[in-house]
């Protein structure tokens, strides 16, 4: 596996959990 392909899956991973924790937690409770 190439680094560019690693990265892509990581930042798919964490947009994933990023999407997923901005629909559970209030705006203003941003980190």
């Amino acid at each position: 596996m190439s680094v560019e392909a690693i990265v892509k899956e990581n930042g798919l991973k964490t947009s994933r959990i990023y999407a997923g924790r901005t629909l559970k937690i209030p705006t203003h409770q941003k980190n």
